[in-house]
């Protein structure tokens, strides 16, 4: 579990990224990601899905804008695909 920022940007990692079949370590997968609500509503406030880029071996990096419409206390669950 992380925290989230409001009125902050935030950064989301996804890291050691491998493949299943080999075990070897990702760099070519397209990584997205939608931040919902806990109605399974995306967050207002950011076009999705996010495309997180690559950094390094199996690191995978976006950023959510300081925009997205955030409520104290509440719980959000980012939902990532990886192809």
């Amino acid at each position: 579990m992380a925290t989230l920022n409001i009125d902050n940007n935030n950064v989301i990692e996804l890291q050691n990224l491998t493949n299943v079949a080999t075990g070897a370590v990702d760099t070519t997968a397209t990584v997205t990601m939608t931040l919902k609500d806990r109605n399974n509503v995306d967050v207002v406030g950011q076009a999705w899905p996010l495309t997180l880029a690559h950094v390094s071996a199996g690191l995978y990096r976006g950023t959510l804008n300081a925009s997205l419409t955030l409520v104290e206390k509440t719980t959000y669950v980012a939902h990532i695909d990886v192809v």
